[in-house]
């Protein structure tokens, strides 16, 4: 059975027509694997405790998972028929788990006119079929700055290159900016300063001077002006920045 692309209202839902099966008396084991998302995970303990006690014969076992090794874990597990029953992931992974036919889609039953368009459509492909239930809309990127070290916040990418050069000292493990260098999520926002869009009208638009000059200005952060930290991911730009050291 392909798992479904699940976060917490999908996971709830399911659970409901899983119970129905109580009847033939034989107990119920789900699986629901979970990326990092620490707000979530507590809501998730009382529904699921909640869940649990008034249907004792239905167990869930979670698992967690950092978001990337999440991605790779279930590709392979899935793969191979094996998995989470559900999974809480961010939905741009419903793509390549829609493509590789390892989710179903949750039209049947997902009652998604309880959603906003925004986040539906998120899930949703191009022939109308949604592979998973939002359960936040958001996101969004932020500069976040160390008011000690920059006391100015900058307000181009002009005067963040030179402020963060003046605080670099890679010796010293301190860099002026930090980001996830390895997830193309974090490059949009440089990409939407040259005045271009990874996708128009749902087509990659991939070859534009807007895509060379963005690609241009992070590899200058990185071997140019020397800015950055020369590989970081999101647990490494979120530690040096709670450490002060960005």
């Amino acid at each position: 059975m392909r798992s479904l692309f699940a976060p917490i209202a999908a996971s709830l839902a399911l659970l409901a027509a899983v119970s129905g099966s109580q009847a033939f008396g034989a107990p119920v084991e789900l699986t629901f694997w979970e990326h990092e998302y620490e707000e979530v995970q507590k809501a998730l303990d009382r529904v699921i405790a909640d869940f649990e006690k008034a249907n004792p014969g239905i167990k869930i076992k979670r698992a967690h998972y950092k978001t990337e090794d999440l991605r790779t874990q279930f590709q392979t597990a899935a793969m191979g028929g094996g998995g989470g029953d559900l999974v809480l992931a961010p939905n741009d992974f419903a793509g390549p788990f829609s493509l590789m036919n390892i989710i179903q889609p949750v039209n049947d039953w997902g009652k998604l006119d309880r959603f906003g368009a925004p986040v539906v459509k998120a899930v949703t492909d191009a022939g109308g079929k949604s592979w998973g239930l939002p359960i936040s809309r958001g996101n969004h990127l932020m500069l976040f700055v160390n008011k000690a070290i920059v006391p100015t916040t900058p307000t181009t990418i002009e005067e963040l290159v030179k402020t963060a050069a003046m605080k670099s000292d890679a010796a010293k493990g301190q860099f002026g900016f930090a980001y996830n260098l390895n997830e193309p999520f974090w490059f949009v926002a440089f990409l939407g300063a040259y005045g271009q869009s990874p996708l128009v009208a749902g087509k990659p638009t991939l070859d534009g001077k807007g895509m060379v000059d963005a690609l241009a200005l992070v590899k200058d952060f990185k071997f140019k002006d020397k800015i950055v930290p020369p590989d970081c991911d999101y647990t490494c730009a979120d530690t040096l920045f709670v450490d002060g050291k960005v």
